[in-house]
């Protein structure tokens, strides 16, 4: 059992804004062809170093190629996917947990009490069930809680790890609470990486990454239909953080101040806001996660 804080600072976060990547203006001036045609190289070589050394999002995951693990197809997995391979381009695989049995997993502990902030909720062992190899994490009334809406987490908290790369296997069941797949630190409550967070919202995906003293959010945002079995992922390294779904990467932050480099673990988790109005389910609903993969860089 875990006493968790919860995501305190997500409460000033109740409508994450859909940002604005930002864009080069490209202003040509008036050099004669010569010049122009010198300068349309040295752009296109610059852009390609640019991208060669950075990897970034594509302009939709349709279009993006599948470099990242998203699981080895299988007609007998629940979730259409057994756990990844042990390698891909530069990592080696660390461990996968599964959900057989009716336990959760050695090593994985589950969430109780209150999260800070979020006085309309709580965190109950009861509410997260291992069964037909999944493990899915209940939101629902408890009577004797005075009807809020209980839910679920567990977390990996005994193996923080620095740099490398996690995928997780997942799906919801409906609307209303909030799923939240996150990199959260062995000490403190910052900084903190949410690779997949729904706001309550089941058609949209929100990756943010938490820093500072003041809490400064880089945000992400991608439309995704989160009823559907999917494999999210997010690769950290010394220079960046690079969001995956499905195998194509869709996000990416390279700004020096916002990456980690303090000891992190994985963290599962639904949550309902309704004290703040916002993420309250009105139907039992739940997160469902197949797997687990965590990576290293070789």
């Amino acid at each position: 059992m875990w006493y968790h804080a919860g995501k305190l600072r997500n409460l000033r976060v109740v409508n994450p804004p859909i940002l604005m990547h930002r864009t080069t203006a490209t202003r040509w001036s008036n050099l004669g062809a010569l010049s122009s045609a010198v300068a349309i190289i040295a752009v296109l070589l610059l852009v390609s170093v640019v991208h060669a050394a950075t990897p970034r999002a594509c302009a939709g995951v349709s279009s993006c190629p599948i470099i990242y693990p998203t699981g080895t197809p299988s007609a007998t997995a629940v979730s259409h996917m057994a756990p990844p391979p042990a390698r891909f381009p530069g990592y080696r695989l660390i461990e996968t947990t599964t959900f057989p049995g009716s336990s959760v997993p050695a090593g994985w502990y589950t969430f109780s009490g209150q999260p800070g902030g979020d006085p309309g909720t709580s965190f109950s062992p009861r509410h997260v069930v291992v069964a037909n190899n999944v493990v899915s994490l209940n939101a629902f009334p408890v009577a004797t809680s005075h009807g809020i809406w209980m839910t679920g987490g567990l977390c990996e908290c005994d193996r923080p790890f620095r740099y490398g790369a996690v995928f997780v296997r997942s799906r919801m069941t409906g609307a209303g609470a909030t799923q939240v797949e996150m990199l959260w630190p062995k000490v403190g409550t910052s900084p903190e990486v949410d690779f997949d967070e729904t706001f309550g919202g089941i058609y949209q995906s929100t990756a943010t990454v938490h820093y500072g003293a003041e809490d400064f959010q880089i945000h992400r945002v991608k439309a995704v239909n989160m009823l559907l079995w999917h494999t999210w992922g997010v690769i950290w390294t010394p220079t960046t953080l690079i969001y995956t779904l499905d195998g194509h990467a869709w996000g990416s932050v390279t700004t020096p101040a916002a990456i980690p480099h303090v000891a992190m673990s994985v963290h599962l988790q639904q949550q309902t806001w309704c004290s703040a109005h916002f993420a309250c389910p009105t139907a039992p609903v739940s997160t469902q996660v197949a797997w687990v993969a965590r990576y290293a860089h070789v």
